[in-house]
C-alpha cells in the first residue's frame, strides 16, 4: 500500500512495481537489486535505499554527472543517523561540518546510492548474490567496477540522510572499528577511505 500511495503522489513518473509473492526470511538485497537492474528499461540505473532521504535533487545530480562520461559511476554524500537525531537537528547543521563519528551519527561521507549505466553493471556481473547477511554487496560492486576501470566520482552536492535503528548504527560502528577485517571495513567506508586503509 505504501508503494502504491507513493506512485500516486508523483504521477509524472512512470513507476513499475514488481511484487514477490513468495514468502521468505530477511535476506541481503542483492537479489532484488539485480532483478530491478535487469528489468529496468533505461540505460542508467540508480540504486536507492528505502531508508534514505534525499535532501536535494540527488537523482538529477548523479544522473547528469554520470552520463557525461562513459566509464564512471557517481555517488553522493550521505549521513547515517537515527530518526530521533535527525528530527532534533536541522539539515543545514547536519551537513555543515566535517565528517564525524558518534554513537548516533556517522558522516557526511562519500557513499550511499550510486548511479551507473546498465551496461557497466552487466560488465561486472551485477551485484554478488553470495552475500546473505546485512551489508557488503554495495562495497563489493563498487570494487568490481573500479577493477574494471569504471571509477567512482563523488558528487558532494548530492546530499542524503540514511535512517537506521540504534542496533543498525551499532552494527555499522562495530564494523568500522574492526580494522583487522577488510570485509568489515569495506562495509562502512567510502572508496577513497578504503584505498587509504589498504595502503596502510
Amino acid at each position: 500500500p505504501y508503494s502504491l500511495n507513493y506512485t500516486k503522489k508523483y504521477k509524472n513518473i512512470n513507476f513499475i512495481i514488481h511484487i514477490n509473492s513468495e514468502i521468505h526470511p530477511w535476506r541481503n538485497p542483492a537479489v532484488p537489486i539485480n532483478y530491478g537492474i535487469k528489468k529496468a528499461k533505461g540505460k542508467y540505473i540508480m540504486i536507492i535505499s528505502p531508508e534514505s532521504i534525499f535532501v536535494n535533487n540527488v537523482v538529477d545530480r548523479l544522473y547528469q554527472n554520470c552520463v557525461k562520461h562513459k566509464n564512471i559511476f557517481t555517488y553522493g554524500n550521505i549521513i547515517f543517523t537515527s530518526k530521533s537525531y535527525y528530527k532534533s537537528h536541522s539539515i543545514e547543521k547536519l551537513f555543515d561540518k566535517k565528517t564525524k563519528i558518534t554513537n548516533d551519527f556517522i558522516g557526511p561521507v562519500g557513499y550511499g546510492s550510486i548511479c551507473c549505466s546498465k551496461n557497466n553493471f552487466k560488465k561486472v556481473g551485477y551485484y554478488n548474490e553470495d552475500f546473505i547477511l546485512w551489508g557488503g554487496e554495495d562495497d563489493n560492486v563498487r570494487i568490481n567496477l573500479i577493477n574494471k576501470g569504471i571509477n567512482g566520482i563523488n558528487i558532494t552536492e548530492s546530499k542524503m540522510i540514511h535512517l537506521e535503528t540504534k542496533n543498525e548504527l551499532n552494527q555499522r560502528l562495530n564494523k568500522m572499528q574492526n580494522k583487522n577485517n577488510i570485509k568489515n571495513i569495506l562495509n562502512s567506508y567510502s572508496i577513497d577511505e578504503i584505498k587509504q586503509i589498504l595502503k596502510n
